[in-house]
């Protein structure tokens, strides 16, 4: 079972066959990611946990569960 990322959830609004692709697709077809690209990344994965742990209202985190 794949969990559903909220960068999923971007991708089926921007491209409902880009969700469809990165699921079911041959990854040998993909283009490569460059180091730019997973820099790129990295730094949205930070300022996300950074806005998150700076948020004033409560939110349940959910990142703790897996699977079923």
């Amino acid at each position: 079972m794949t969990m559903i990322t909220a960068s999923m959830l971007y991708n089926l609004v921007q491209c409902p066959h880009r969700v469809a692709l990165d699921q079911h697709g041959d990854p040998s077809q993909r283009d490569p990611v460059d180091e730019f690209v997973q820099l790129l990344w990295e730094r949205g994965s930070t300022y996300e946990r950074e806005v998150v742990e700076g948020l004033d209202e409560e939110f349940v985190d959910t990142t703790q569960y897996r699977g079923d």
